[in-house]
């Protein structure tokens, strides 16, 4: 399942910590035995070795000095025991239960299984790079779980900084960018609302050209794409606009919400209070909207340019026949793909702050793994998702 496990601080260590964790991390490479095994001959191992290397430093020291050998290197010796222990056990820990590796340059990155990353580098200014986004070998994860990644980190001058660990199975991609919203046209052009601030409320607008984004002026909250792959957004002051030979054009009424259909059939949830916690449906007839019976507030369109809603209840309905059908189960957004495939946020907790993601079958939900709190449906049926964390994934 899609697991997004949030933003951990993290930092830098020194040449001799990144020197004590690879050295545990080979250790416990070549140790076969179990977890406590492992944790424990890292830990005796390690303080053996340096435990020895302190005494006898303290014993030179105590030549030197004209001191009571014994004394001193009791001592000195005792304090450094006392540091290894602790950092013997964390490390131990780290080595035997590793679950992410990346690599960028001399950069790595591990995950304790307490939850705790560490980073370290040499030199340890190089973690200011640490930006990509990473597949790495399955020998890195003794575990054999579901692929790990870490992405979007950043370091300060005192080599503290924020990494996020995700996994997920081979059926969902992660997409690079973030966003708040998306939306799929029938041409396949993919849009969204970024997360760049843009005015009061907004946020910036891009386009997916296959490998990344590009941005144009503007900015909204939510958005939907028509079938020729122009974009329509609605922005934080519930204005509706629709962009038109690279410009934008703004269209009467307002709206929370919008939907467009694979035959170009546009809907919005409007502004108008409807019920406790909804707002009116409107139908686009060209030059002004129309509106029905009902409210909602969140809406797809289907491709003969039938409209879905989710309503404040989450209860979920389908225009059929110039009326409301409700459907089983309950959602937070929907999306419709241009060959009908519809697909729902639900209402299940996944994670930290995502929901359930489940495809219609004609007469219920099938449910799958992963979870978000946004979607958009593909031409050809896949869903596209944005989760809490504003990261966007697709499905293969």
């Amino acid at each position: 399942m899609l697991n997004d496990f949030g933003e951990f601080t993290v930092f830098s260590e020194g040449e001799l910590g990144a020197f004590l964790s690879q050295f545990f991390l080979w250790y416990s490479q070549f140790t076969h035995s179990g977890y406590e095994m492992k944790q424990a001959g890292g830990l005796i191992f390690g303080c053996i070795v340096i435990a020895g290397i302190s005494f006898a430093c303290a014993g030179g020291g105590a030549q030197l000095w004209k001191v009571r050998t014994l004394k001193a290197a009791a001592v000195i010796g005792m304090a450094f025991l006392s540091i290894v222990l602790l950092a013997g056990a964390e490390f131990g820990s780290l080595a035997s239960s590793q679950t992410d590796v990346t690599f960028f340059g001399t950069t790595k990155a591990y995950a304790a299984s307490s939850g705790r990353p560490f980073l370290h580098s040499s030199p340890a200014h190089s973690l200011n790079r640490l930006e990509t986004i990473h597949n790495f070998p399955s020998r890195f994860v003794p575990e054999k779980r579901d692929w790990h990644y870490v992405t979007r980190s950043s370091f300060d001058q005192y080599g503290r900084g924020v990494v996020r660990l995700i996994n997920f199975p081979g059926s969902w991609h992660l997409v690079p960018g973030a966003a708040h919203d998306i939306g799929i046209g029938a041409d396949g052009t993919v849009w969204v609302i970024g997360t760049n601030p843009v005015g009061h409320g907004d946020s910036g607008i891009y386009r997916w050209d296959g490998s990344n984004w590009s941005g144009i002026e503007g900015g909204g909250i939510r958005i939907a794409v028509d079938p020729q792959g122009a974009p329509w957004v609605v922005n934080a002051r519930q204005e509706i606009y629709q962009r038109v030979n690279n410009q934008w054009s703004r269209q009467p009424g307002a709206a929370h919400d919008i939907g467009i259909g694979a035959d170009g059939t546009i809907w919005v949830i409007g502004t108008n209070p409807v019920g406790q916690g909804d707002y009116g449906i409107y139908r686009w007839d060209g030059t002004n909207w129309s509106g029905i019976e009902g409210g909602g507030v969140r809406i797809a369109v289907d491709p003969q340019g039938a409209p879905w809603v989710v309503n404040a209840r989450q209860e979920i309905y389908q225009r059929v026949s110039n009326q409301w059908r409700r459907q089983p189960g309950a959602a937070h957004d929907i999306g419709i793909g241009a060959d009908g495939t519809v697909w729902v946020i639900g209402t299940n907790p996944v994670g930290h702050g995502d929901y359930g993601i489940y495809r219609w079958d004609g007469t219920n939900w099938s449910a799958i793994d992963g979870g978000g709190v946004g979607i958009s449906v593909s031409p050809s049926g896949n869903p596209w998702v944005v989760n809490a964390n504003k990261l966007i994934f697709k499905r293969s």
